[in-house]
């Protein structure tokens, strides 16, 4: 998964985490299993982005940006 990938979806998952915090329409009984289930994805998104590389090899394996993927510096 690239960076920028993963931090939309964990800056997504963040926003509705407060939206869960101060929304109205969702009912009280409700909004811990809202913040459980979110609280899962952004866990299971940094655990991915931790232990595997871009390419989708293992991290364990050294990780060497192709060509086209190289930022120009």
């Amino acid at each position: 998964m690239k960076l920028w990938l993963h931090m939309v979806l964990q800056f997504i998952l963040t926003v509705l985490q407060g939206a869960n915090a101060e929304m109205l329409s969702i009912p009280t009984k409700w909004k811990p299993l809202v913040a459980l289930v979110l609280s899962a994805g952004q866990m299971s998104l940094g655990a991915y982005q931790a232990y595997w590389n871009p390419d989708g090899t293992t991290a364990k394996v050294a990780y060497r940006a192709k060509a086209d993927d190289a930022k120009p510096t």
